[in-house]
């Protein structure tokens, strides 16, 4: 039985925190309110899910390479790596940074300028690949900085925005303000880099969509014409008018321009519904080029088949679900568009690239973010999740009205006893509140006043029990006046076993029950059959 007895009282005592960081981490998500810490996990959990996901395609993809480029099958994977981990701190620094220090006043000014020299520096001395100038070396790493400018854009349009205020000025004065800006997206369509220009003015569309700055019609119109400008702006080049030839019709040049596409058209092919198995695909040897970084999609579904390529398609919904619950209860509206921006630029990546894999848009050379290789693209991608967690991180739960109503109530002051009396402790009675609309309660009123040693404001005594009179001071404050007490003879101020206070308008209800010649039993006819037999 002490044994029975020992063990339930161990299972109502309170659980006790896990030691190590795995037990800080857990109670630190038990403190966290569920609305809040949900949307935080399950951006984690897609994240973490795309980056282990992307690192083991990476290997598979690239292993054959590796083994003819440097002897290693791992050698690609170990430069994923590295710069997974140099992305990671950056998402720290950007993650335990308040989003205000860089999305605003001088933290943004330097970050935009730092831009803006890095760009004219890969348009000055870049390094040139594949008919572009997109690459800057800097100590032996080769950078390709449009990949970081983008969250610097989506940053900086935020800021813009929430100045404005919900209502643009005039649109020569919208361009006035927006001028740094355009400037930056300017510079990268100069490199050239469509595909980042083009997922950079997506990313703004959605961004001045969401604000309302402007009308919406308005605004659709004018998004219409950006992108008729865009394709116009596109077809210039020879290589640009080739790629738009080359989608609609791939098999036209099968060995030439439409070699890549059509490989990726027999992987898909290949793998089916389940695919052939993790590494056991074929387009890797050398048929299909780029087979880890701009086709790797391809290389999932030949290995992973219809059902990987649509698991890493849920990996993204998931992300761009878990984002806009974020931006939905971000704390302002500058947390909330960059939060958009964000989630924006990880989508559009992911659908531009799939669709020119697919056959269904032009190529244009863009990795899927946490997935592709690409150093610059994994790090840009986790400075993006820093941003997005740097917004979580000072995320609460909307005000309630009954929080309000609670935070109106004024604390309990100590206020000065007049000459010869005891100290009061007064609670003000809570202001109106203007906008709670529906209430039929009236004008709030304080419930009572406490008195601190059991005397009166006056400094006199308070009523005992049994006492036919009691002091003006203590009946004001129950709220119950002297024309109260002259309305009600039979009432009295009692005090329970615990020595509060109450009034009684009547006798007890032992008083009624046990009286000294009996139980009084009431009804609506009048006395009791006992009481007329007297």
């Amino acid at each position: 039985m002490a044994r029975s007895n020992e063990a339930a009282a161990a299972t109502r005592r309170p659980r006790a925190a896990k030691a190590g960081w795995l037990g800080r981490w857990e109670d630190r998500i038990r403190r966290v309110p569920a609305p809040i810490m949900v949307p935080r996990l399950l951006f984690a959990a897609s994240v973490f899910g795309l980056v282990a996901f992307g690192l083991a395609m990476v290997y598979s993809a690239s292993s054959i390479k590796g083994l003819t480029a440097a002897d290693d099958p791992s050698y690609y994977l170990v430069k994923q790596l590295v710069s997974l981990g140099i992305g990671l701190f950056l998402m720290l620094v950007a993650w335990k940074v308040d989003y205000h220090a860089w999305a605003s006043g001088i933290g943004l000014k330097l970050i935009m300028g730092a831009s803006f020299v890095v760009l004219l520096c890969v348009l000055v001395i870049g390094v040139a690949s594949h008919g572009a100038s997109r690459w800057i070396s800097i100590a032996g790493l080769t950078l390709q900085p449009a990949e970081f400018v983008k969250f610097v854009v989506v940053a900086a349009a935020a800021q813009l925005l929430c100045r404005w205020g919900g209502r643009a000025p005039h649109w020569t004065e919208a361009l006035r303000q927006a001028a740094p800006i355009l400037v930056l997206v300017l510079m990268v369509l100069m490199q050239p880099d469509k595909g980042t220009t083009f997922i950079i003015c997506a990313a703004l569309f959605c961004m001045v969509w969401d604000s309302g700055a402007w009308d919406r019609r308005t605004l659709a119109r004018a998004g219409v014409v950006a992108v008729v400008l865009f394709f116009v702006i596109s077809l210039r080049d020879e290589y640009s008018r080739q790629r738009f030839l080359t989608m609609l019709n791939p098999e036209a040049d099968p060995y030439g321009d439409g070699y890549q596409v059509t490989q990726g058209f027999y992987a898909f092919g290949s793998g089916g519904l389940l695919g052939v198995g993790l590494g056991m695909g074929s387009q890797k040897y050398a048929y299909l080029p780029e087979m880890h970084n701009d086709f790797i999609l391809a290389v999932i579904g030949e290995e992973l088949g219809a059902v990987g390529v649509v698991a890493l398609m849920a990996l993204f919904g998931l992300l761009l679900w878990s984002s806009l619950k974020i931006a939905e209860q971000a704390p302002d509206e500058l947390g909330q568009l960059i939060v958009l921006g964000c989630a924006m630029l990880f989508v559009g990546a992911f659908l531009l690239n799939a669709l020119g894999v697919l056959g269904l848009f032009p190529m244009s050379g863009k990795a899927i973010p946490f997935v592709s290789y690409g150093g610059s693209a994994m790090m840009g991608s986790m400075l993006g999740v820093g941003m997005i967690l740097s917004v979580a991180r000072a995320t609460r739960l909307p005000e309630t009205d009954g929080e309000r109503r609670r935070r109106s109530l004024s604390m309990v002051q100590e206020g000065a006893a007049p000459q010869g009396g005891r100290a009061l402790a007064v609670v003000a009675a809570p202001a109106r509140q203007p906008g709670v609309e529906g209430s039929t309660a009236g004008e709030p009123r304080a419930r009572s006043f406490r008195v601190l040693d059991g005397g009166s404001a006056s400094g006199a005594p308070g009523r005992t029990e049994g006492s036919a009179t009691t002091g003006a001071g203590r009946s004001e404050r129950r709220g119950f006046g002297q024309r109260g007490l002259e309305a009600h003879p039979e009432a009295r101020v009692v005090r329970d076993g615990s020595g509060r206070e109450r009034i009684e308008l009547g006798r007890s209800s032992s008083d009624r029950l046990r009286p000294s010649r009996g139980p009084e039993v009431r009804d609506r006819r009048g006395a009791s059959d006992r009481h007329k037999r007297r």
